[in-house]
C-alpha cells in the first residue's frame, strides 16, 4: 500500500522538528484515556495544546496553516502495554464544509488527505536508523478525510502495520514485539496520500474531526 511504503523520509522530518526523547519516561497507564486533556499534538505548531471535549471524546478543527510544522501531524496520548492487545478500534465523525480544499504539508505529497493509527516505543531517538527503525508503527488502514462517520478496527497483526521506513512487522523481528510491550505514545497521524504523518491542512473551507471512541481489546 503506497502511503506506508512511501514514508521513508518521516524519521528525518520528525527529527528535524522535535528534540530527542531523553527525558525520564512515565509509567504506562492501565488503559487509554478519552479525556481531551490527555491527548496532545506533536510536531503541529499551528494547533493548540490540546483538543476540545466533544461528546464521549474530543474534537479539533484542521487549520489553514501549511509549512513543515503546520497542519495536523501527530495527535497522541500515553499508551498502555500493547503486548496482550489484539485490536484497536476507533470511531467518530468528520464534518467537511462544502467546497473545502485540502492541502498536504509535504510538497511531494498529494491529496486526498488521510489519518491513520500509530504507536511509538519509549526511548525513540527519532533517527529511524538501526534499532530505531522499528520504534514507530503506522497502520496500513487509513481514514480518508471526507465528510461522514468512520468506524474501523485494526488488528495488531504484523502485516497490518508499517515501520517508519515502510517495512511491515514481519520484517522487524523482536522490534515489533518490543515496540508493543514498551509503547509510550498511541494515537493518530495525518498526511496526504503518500506520507503518513507529514501533516494535513485545509487551503480553504473548514473540517472538524471528532473522535468518539479509541479503544483496545
Amino acid at each position: 500500500m503506497k502511503p506506508i511504503a512511501s514514508i521513508a523520509a518521516l524519521g528525518l522530518l520528525v527529527a528535524a522538528c522535535s528534540a530527542s526523547n531523553n527525558a525520564p519516561l512515565p509509567p504506562q497507564p492501565a488503559q487509554l484515556s478519552m479525556a481531551a486533556s490527555a491527548w496532545v499534538f506533536q510536531y503541529s505548531n499551528s494547533m493548540p495544546a490540546s483538543q476540545a471535549a466533544a461528546g464521549s471524546g474530543w474534537s479539533f478543527t484542521f487549520p489553514n496553516t501549511s509549512g513543515p510544522s503546520g497542519g495536523v501531524h501527530y495527535l497522541v496520548t500515553q499508551s498502555p502495554n500493547l503486548a496482550s492487545k489484539s485490536t484497536l478500534t476507533m470511531s467518530g465523525v468528520i464534518s467537511v464544509a462544502p467546497g473545502t480544499v485540502w492541502g498536504s504539508n509535504d510538497p511531494s505529497d498529494i491529496t486526498p488527505d488521510h489519518c491513520r493509527t500509530y504507536f511509538q516505543q519509549a526511548g525513540d531517538d527519532l533517527s529511524g536508523t538501526g534499532p530505531y527503525e522499528f520504534y514507530r508503527w503506522f497502520s496500513h488502514t487509513a481514514i480518508t478525510l471526507t465528510d461522514g462517520s468512520f468506524n474501523v478496527t485494526i488488528p495488531f497483526d504484523p502485516p497490518q502495520w508499517g515501520s517508519v521506513l515502510g517495512k511491515d512487522g514481519n520484517a522487524a523481528g523482536s522490534g515489533w514485539t518490543n515496540a508493543r510491550a514498551n509503547a509510550q505514545w498511541i494515537g493518530i497521524t495525518c498526511g496526504g496520500s503518500y506520507f503518513a504523518g507529514h501533516g494535513a491542512y485545509v487551503k480553504s473551507g473548514s473540517t472538524t474531526f471528532q473522535m468518539n471512541s479509541f479503544s483496545l481489546q
